[in-house]
Protein backbone atom coordinates (compact mmCIF):
# COMPACT_ATOMS: atom_id res chain seq x y z
CA UNK A 1 0.00 0.00 0.00
CA UNK A 2 2.90 2.67 0.99
CA UNK A 3 4.76 1.46 -2.29
CA UNK A 4 1.62 3.05 -4.12
CA UNK A 5 1.53 5.71 -2.23
CA UNK A 6 5.04 6.45 -3.02
CA UNK A 7 4.91 5.99 -6.76
CA UNK A 8 1.64 8.55 -6.58
CA UNK A 9 3.80 11.56 -5.12
CA UNK A 10 6.75 11.00 -7.39
CA UNK A 11 4.97 11.15 -10.65
CA UNK A 12 4.56 14.27 -12.04
CA UNK A 13 2.21 15.69 -14.59
CA UNK A 14 5.41 17.31 -16.11
CA UNK A 15 5.63 13.62 -17.42
CA UNK A 16 3.26 14.96 -20.15
CA UNK A 17 5.40 17.53 -21.42
CA UNK A 18 8.57 15.55 -21.29
CA UNK A 19 7.49 12.04 -22.38
CA UNK A 20 7.58 11.07 -25.72
CA UNK A 21 4.16 10.92 -27.23
CA UNK A 22 1.98 11.50 -30.60
CA UNK A 23 0.51 15.26 -31.69
CA UNK A 24 -1.08 16.52 -34.71
CA UNK A 25 0.88 19.41 -36.53
CA UNK A 26 -0.42 23.18 -36.68
CA UNK A 27 -0.71 22.44 -40.90
CA UNK A 28 -2.59 18.95 -39.85
CA UNK A 29 -5.21 21.10 -37.88
CA UNK A 30 -5.52 23.79 -40.14
CA UNK A 31 -6.46 21.47 -43.25
CA UNK A 32 -9.06 20.16 -40.56
CA UNK A 33 -10.58 23.31 -39.83
CA UNK A 34 -10.78 24.13 -43.52
CA UNK A 35 -12.50 20.71 -44.30
CA UNK A 36 -14.93 21.26 -41.40
CA UNK A 37 -15.56 24.66 -42.91
CA UNK A 38 -15.91 23.83 -46.57
CA UNK A 39 -18.39 21.07 -45.34
CA UNK A 40 -20.15 23.70 -42.93
CA UNK A 41 -20.58 26.37 -46.05
CA UNK A 42 -22.29 23.02 -48.54
CA UNK A 43 -24.77 21.97 -45.60
CA UNK A 44 -25.81 25.06 -43.81
CA UNK A 45 -27.50 26.92 -45.95
CA UNK A 46 -29.59 23.77 -46.87
CA UNK A 47 -30.46 23.47 -43.43
CA UNK A 48 -31.51 26.84 -42.99
CA UNK A 49 -33.35 26.52 -46.30
CA UNK A 50 -35.30 23.53 -45.26
CA UNK A 51 -36.04 24.76 -41.69
CA UNK A 52 -37.19 28.01 -43.19
CA UNK A 53 -39.40 26.13 -45.56
CA UNK A 54 -40.97 24.10 -42.84
CA UNK A 55 -41.19 26.85 -40.33
CA UNK A 56 -43.22 28.66 -43.20
CA UNK A 57 -45.61 25.69 -43.99
CA UNK A 58 -46.51 25.02 -40.73
CA UNK A 59 -47.53 28.93 -40.17
CA UNK A 60 -49.22 28.49 -43.62
CA UNK A 61 -51.53 25.62 -42.64
CA UNK A 62 -51.71 27.97 -38.75
CA UNK A 63 -53.16 30.98 -39.97
CA UNK A 64 -55.19 28.35 -42.72
CA UNK A 65 -56.82 27.37 -39.87
CA UNK A 66 -56.98 30.58 -37.89
CA UNK A 67 -58.88 32.15 -40.56
CA UNK A 68 -60.92 28.82 -41.25
CA UNK A 69 -62.30 28.99 -37.84
CA UNK A 70 -62.62 32.82 -37.33
CA UNK A 71 -64.66 32.96 -40.10
CA UNK A 72 -66.80 29.95 -39.38
CA UNK A 73 -67.53 31.94 -35.86
CA UNK A 74 -67.97 35.11 -37.70
CA UNK A 75 -70.67 33.15 -39.94
CA UNK A 76 -72.26 31.41 -37.21
CA UNK A 77 -73.35 34.76 -35.33
CA UNK A 78 -74.38 35.70 -38.75
CA UNK A 79 -71.32 38.47 -38.45
CA UNK A 80 -69.82 37.37 -41.83
CA UNK A 81 -72.13 38.74 -44.35
CA UNK A 82 -73.41 41.29 -45.49
CA UNK A 83 -70.73 43.77 -45.01
CA UNK A 84 -70.73 47.38 -46.78
CA UNK A 85 -66.75 47.20 -47.37
CA UNK A 86 -63.80 45.98 -46.42
CA UNK A 87 -63.44 48.01 -43.24
CA UNK A 88 -66.88 47.35 -41.72
CA UNK A 89 -65.59 44.05 -42.23
CA UNK A 90 -62.23 44.35 -40.65
CA UNK A 91 -64.13 46.41 -37.43
CA UNK A 92 -66.57 43.14 -37.46
CA UNK A 93 -63.44 40.90 -37.40
CA UNK A 94 -61.62 42.81 -34.26
CA UNK A 95 -64.92 41.91 -32.22
CA UNK A 96 -63.18 37.85 -33.28
CA UNK A 97 -59.10 37.89 -32.98
CA UNK A 98 -56.69 40.02 -31.59
CA UNK A 99 -55.56 42.63 -34.33
CA UNK A 100 -52.45 44.38 -33.24
CA UNK A 101 -52.44 47.74 -36.00
CA UNK A 102 -54.84 48.19 -38.69
CA UNK A 103 -53.50 50.35 -42.01
CA UNK A 104 -55.25 51.89 -44.44
CA UNK A 105 -54.85 52.09 -47.86
CA UNK A 106 -53.13 54.93 -48.07
CA UNK A 107 -50.59 53.32 -45.24
CA UNK A 108 -50.37 49.53 -46.62
CA UNK A 109 -46.55 49.48 -45.48
CA UNK A 110 -46.90 50.66 -42.00
CA UNK A 111 -48.59 47.10 -41.36
CA UNK A 112 -47.01 44.89 -44.39
CA UNK A 113 -43.21 44.77 -46.02
CA UNK A 114 -42.47 47.15 -48.84
CA UNK A 115 -42.07 44.78 -51.35
CA UNK A 116 -43.18 41.34 -52.63
CA UNK A 117 -41.10 39.57 -55.08
CA UNK A 118 -43.30 37.19 -57.27
CA UNK A 119 -41.72 33.45 -58.59
CA UNK A 120 -40.66 34.82 -61.87
CA UNK A 121 -38.29 37.83 -60.03
CA UNK A 122 -40.84 40.51 -60.38
CA UNK A 123 -40.76 43.11 -57.67
CA UNK A 124 -44.31 44.54 -56.55
CA UNK A 125 -44.60 47.51 -54.78
CA UNK A 126 -47.12 47.20 -51.96
CA UNK A 127 -48.05 50.85 -51.49
CA UNK A 128 -49.49 50.47 -55.15
CA UNK A 129 -52.41 47.54 -54.13
CA UNK A 130 -54.58 50.32 -53.32
CA UNK A 131 -57.92 48.32 -54.35
CA UNK A 132 -59.72 45.36 -54.51
CA UNK A 133 -58.81 45.67 -58.45
CA UNK A 134 -54.67 45.11 -57.55
CA UNK A 135 -55.81 41.84 -56.17
CA UNK A 136 -57.61 40.75 -59.31
CA UNK A 137 -60.90 41.66 -58.18
CA UNK A 138 -63.50 43.48 -59.07
CA UNK A 139 -65.04 44.83 -55.82
CA UNK A 140 -64.55 48.12 -56.38
CA UNK A 141 -63.12 48.78 -52.61
CA UNK A 142 -60.19 49.61 -51.32
CA UNK A 143 -58.02 47.23 -49.71
CA UNK A 144 -57.08 47.65 -45.87
CA UNK A 145 -53.87 45.84 -44.38
CA UNK A 146 -53.75 45.05 -40.41
CA UNK A 147 -51.07 42.83 -38.31
CA UNK A 148 -51.93 40.29 -35.99
CA UNK A 149 -50.44 39.87 -32.45
CA UNK A 150 -48.90 36.38 -33.70
CA UNK A 151 -46.71 38.47 -36.58
CA UNK A 152 -49.17 37.47 -39.10
CA UNK A 153 -49.79 40.15 -41.58
CA UNK A 154 -52.15 40.70 -43.89
CA UNK A 155 -53.77 42.71 -47.57
CA UNK A 156 -57.30 42.05 -47.38
CA UNK A 157 -60.21 42.84 -49.88
CA UNK A 158 -63.82 41.81 -48.71
CA UNK A 159 -66.54 40.97 -51.39
CA UNK A 160 -69.55 43.19 -50.47
CA UNK A 161 -71.97 40.96 -52.61
CA UNK A 162 -71.17 37.91 -51.20
CA UNK A 163 -73.79 35.75 -49.38
CA UNK A 164 -73.01 34.08 -46.27
CA UNK A 165 -72.86 30.52 -46.22
CA UNK A 166 -75.91 27.37 -44.15
CA UNK A 167 -74.29 28.05 -40.93
CA UNK A 168 -75.52 24.69 -40.26
CA UNK A 169 -73.00 23.10 -43.04
CA UNK A 170 -70.03 22.82 -41.97
CA UNK A 171 -68.34 21.30 -45.41
CA UNK A 172 -69.33 25.03 -46.67
CA UNK A 173 -66.34 27.10 -47.20
CA UNK A 174 -66.26 30.40 -45.06
CA UNK A 175 -63.66 32.29 -46.62
CA UNK A 176 -64.90 32.58 -50.33
CA UNK A 177 -66.32 36.16 -48.74
CA UNK A 178 -62.33 37.30 -48.66
CA UNK A 179 -59.49 37.52 -51.08
CA UNK A 180 -56.24 38.48 -49.56
CA UNK A 181 -52.45 38.63 -49.32
CA UNK A 182 -50.53 36.56 -46.49
CA UNK A 183 -46.68 36.94 -44.99
CA UNK A 184 -46.60 34.64 -42.20
CA UNK A 185 -43.26 36.08 -41.06
CA UNK A 186 -44.49 39.44 -40.83
CA UNK A 187 -42.14 42.33 -42.37
CA UNK A 188 -39.23 40.01 -42.47
CA UNK A 189 -38.03 38.47 -45.57
CA UNK A 190 -37.75 37.00 -47.79
CA UNK A 191 -41.21 38.48 -48.91
CA UNK A 192 -41.46 35.91 -51.45
CA UNK A 193 -44.60 34.30 -52.81
CA UNK A 194 -44.21 30.59 -52.40
CA UNK A 195 -42.08 31.06 -49.25
CA UNK A 196 -43.06 33.19 -46.93
CA UNK A 197 -46.06 35.18 -49.05
CA UNK A 198 -49.46 33.23 -49.69
CA UNK A 199 -51.98 34.70 -51.74
CA UNK A 200 -55.52 33.24 -50.99
CA UNK A 201 -58.13 33.67 -53.67
CA UNK A 202 -55.97 36.58 -55.37
CA UNK A 203 -53.53 37.58 -57.91
CA UNK A 204 -51.10 39.82 -58.10
CA UNK A 205 -49.89 42.59 -61.49
CA UNK A 206 -47.32 42.26 -63.73
CA UNK A 207 -46.48 38.79 -65.37
CA UNK A 208 -46.07 35.25 -64.58
CA UNK A 209 -48.62 33.28 -62.29
CA UNK A 210 -51.66 35.89 -62.59
CA UNK A 211 -53.81 33.89 -60.08
CA UNK A 212 -53.00 31.41 -57.27
CA UNK A 213 -49.93 29.58 -57.21
CA UNK A 214 -49.97 26.17 -56.28
CA UNK A 215 -47.94 22.90 -56.45
CA UNK A 216 -46.50 24.10 -59.53
CA UNK A 217 -50.05 25.37 -61.41
CA UNK A 218 -51.10 28.72 -62.09
CA UNK A 219 -54.94 29.06 -60.71
CA UNK A 220 -57.45 31.41 -61.87
CA UNK A 221 -58.47 34.10 -59.19
CA UNK A 222 -62.06 33.48 -60.65
CA UNK A 223 -64.47 30.79 -61.37
CA UNK A 224 -65.42 30.48 -65.34
CA UNK A 225 -69.15 29.20 -66.90
CA UNK A 226 -68.86 26.51 -69.30
CA UNK A 227 -71.82 24.78 -70.97
CA UNK A 228 -72.42 21.10 -72.83
CA UNK A 229 -74.99 18.59 -73.56
CA UNK A 230 -74.19 15.60 -71.87
CA UNK A 231 -77.23 14.01 -70.10
CA UNK A 232 -75.32 10.97 -69.65
CA UNK A 233 -75.78 9.47 -72.59
CA UNK A 234 -72.74 11.11 -74.59
CA UNK A 235 -69.30 8.95 -74.72
CA UNK A 236 -67.55 10.97 -76.96
CA UNK A 237 -64.49 12.24 -75.53
CA UNK A 238 -63.02 15.52 -76.46
CA UNK A 239 -66.41 17.19 -78.61
CA UNK A 240 -66.90 20.11 -76.38
CA UNK A 241 -70.60 19.63 -77.10
CA UNK A 242 -70.85 16.54 -75.22
CA UNK A 243 -67.79 16.43 -73.61
CA UNK A 244 -68.13 18.50 -70.21
CA UNK A 245 -64.89 18.59 -69.47
CA UNK A 246 -63.75 19.49 -73.30
CA UNK A 247 -66.30 22.19 -72.79
CA UNK A 248 -64.60 23.54 -69.87
CA UNK A 249 -61.19 23.33 -71.72
CA UNK A 250 -62.63 25.31 -74.19
CA UNK A 251 -63.51 28.44 -71.97
CA UNK A 252 -60.57 28.12 -70.30
CA UNK A 253 -58.67 28.45 -73.28
CA UNK A 254 -60.20 31.52 -74.06
CA UNK A 255 -58.94 33.10 -71.59
CA UNK A 256 -55.12 31.76 -71.66
CA UNK A 257 -55.72 28.63 -69.50
CA UNK A 258 -57.27 25.25 -69.22
CA UNK A 259 -59.23 22.89 -67.32
CA UNK A 260 -57.79 21.10 -64.62
CA UNK A 261 -57.18 17.43 -65.24
CA UNK A 262 -58.69 15.10 -62.62
CA UNK A 263 -55.27 14.65 -60.37
CA UNK A 264 -54.90 18.31 -60.68
CA UNK A 265 -58.98 19.33 -59.36
CA UNK A 266 -58.58 16.60 -56.51
CA UNK A 267 -56.00 18.24 -54.87
CA UNK A 268 -57.46 21.87 -55.46
CA UNK A 269 -60.55 19.93 -54.16
CA UNK A 270 -58.71 18.64 -51.14
CA UNK A 271 -56.49 22.35 -50.17
CA UNK A 272 -59.59 24.26 -51.03
CA UNK A 273 -60.00 26.16 -48.22
CA UNK A 274 -56.63 27.79 -48.40
CA UNK A 275 -56.79 28.13 -52.27
CA UNK A 276 -60.54 30.23 -51.59
CA UNK A 277 -62.66 27.42 -52.68
CA UNK A 278 -61.97 26.80 -56.35
CA UNK A 279 -64.74 25.37 -58.32
CA UNK A 280 -63.94 21.73 -59.34
CA UNK A 281 -65.64 18.80 -60.81
CA UNK A 282 -65.64 17.20 -57.79
CA UNK A 283 -66.76 20.15 -56.03
CA UNK A 284 -69.86 19.62 -58.52
CA UNK A 285 -70.05 16.00 -57.73
CA UNK A 286 -70.68 16.48 -54.21
CA UNK A 287 -73.43 18.77 -54.77
CA UNK A 288 -75.23 16.32 -56.74
CA UNK A 289 -77.89 14.02 -55.26
CA UNK A 290 -77.88 11.12 -57.96
CA UNK A 291 -74.53 10.24 -57.33
CA UNK A 292 -73.61 8.32 -54.10
CA UNK A 293 -70.17 8.87 -52.20
CA UNK A 294 -69.10 7.13 -48.91
CA UNK A 295 -68.71 9.62 -45.85
CA UNK A 296 -65.02 9.16 -45.56
CA UNK A 297 -64.82 10.13 -49.24
CA UNK A 298 -63.00 13.13 -48.55
CA UNK A 299 -60.62 10.78 -46.62
CA UNK A 300 -60.36 8.29 -49.32
CA UNK A 301 -59.27 11.19 -51.72
CA UNK A 302 -56.51 12.23 -49.27
CA UNK A 303 -55.30 8.77 -48.87
CA UNK A 304 -51.67 7.77 -50.02
CA UNK A 305 -53.29 4.33 -51.36
CA UNK A 306 -55.83 6.32 -53.66
CA UNK A 307 -53.33 8.64 -54.17
CA UNK A 308 -50.72 5.99 -55.71
CA UNK A 309 -53.72 4.76 -57.68
CA UNK A 310 -53.60 8.00 -58.92
CA UNK A 311 -50.62 8.41 -60.03
CA UNK A 312 -50.59 4.63 -61.71
CA UNK A 313 -53.64 5.56 -63.60
CA UNK A 314 -53.02 5.95 -67.38
CA UNK A 315 -53.54 9.01 -68.98
CA UNK A 316 -56.90 7.79 -71.07
CA UNK A 317 -58.11 6.52 -67.12
CA UNK A 318 -57.83 9.77 -66.44
CA UNK A 319 -59.09 11.33 -68.72
CA UNK A 320 -62.46 8.99 -68.82
CA UNK A 321 -62.68 10.04 -64.79
CA UNK A 322 -62.29 13.48 -65.77
CA UNK A 323 -64.97 13.45 -68.05
CA UNK A 324 -67.12 11.67 -65.78
CA UNK A 325 -66.91 14.06 -63.16
CA UNK A 326 -67.32 17.33 -65.33
CA UNK A 327 -70.51 15.29 -66.61
CA UNK A 328 -71.82 14.66 -63.32
CA UNK A 329 -71.00 18.10 -61.54
CA UNK A 330 -72.94 19.72 -64.76
CA UNK A 331 -75.64 17.64 -64.29
CA UNK A 332 -75.89 19.19 -60.67
CA UNK A 333 -76.18 22.21 -62.16
CA UNK A 334 -72.80 23.38 -60.97
CA UNK A 335 -71.32 24.71 -64.31
CA UNK A 336 -68.36 26.42 -63.30
CA UNK A 337 -64.54 25.83 -63.40
CA UNK A 338 -61.68 27.19 -61.96
CA UNK A 339 -58.99 26.99 -64.64
CA UNK A 340 -55.59 26.45 -64.50
CA UNK A 341 -51.81 26.80 -66.59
Amino acid sequence: MKKNVKNLITWSPSHLITSKRQAFTLAEVLITLAIIGVVAAMTIPTLVANHNAKLFKTRKEVAEAKIREITRQMNIHDALAPHTNTSAFVDTLKDYVKIAQVCDSENLTDCFSEQITKSTGEIIEVKNLKNSSKLGKTYNDTNLAFKMLDGLTYIMSYDNSCVAPDKYNSALSTTECLSYVLDVNGQKGPNKIGEDIVLVNASLPGGGCDGIEFNDLCIASEDIDYSCNNTGSCDTMGDPTCDCQAAANVACQAIGMRAPNAREYIQMYLHREELGNPATAITGVMMNPDVEVPDNYEEMLASDEYQQQMEAASDEEMQYAGMLNYVWAYQAGYNKVRCVK
